[in-house]
């Protein structure tokens, strides 16, 4: 998932039946990581689902930080 929000400008994004699927949190993560996407897994992003999204990033702030540290040294 870290690979997926290192793509700049990202507007539409199918993960269907990819292994990622099986991640619980993978359409928060990439909707946290990827600000531009419009559309994942063939439907349109809402803003209830950003909205949700902010209050899951919130909870699972430290987590995230932990994965974005991991990923800026990484690079």
């Amino acid at each position: 998932m870290q690979a997926i929000a290192r793509v700049a400008d990202l507007r539409k994004l199918t993960l269907h039946g990819n292994p990622i699927e099986e991640n619980r949190h993978y359409r928060n993560y990439i909707l946290y990581s990827c600000h531009d996407i419009q559309q994942l897994d063939f439907s349109r992003v809402t803003k209830q689902q950003l909205a949700n999204v902010a209050s899951w990033a919130q909870t699972f702030r430290k987590k995230l930080k932990m994965r974005e540290e991991q990923k800026e040294a990484l690079a």
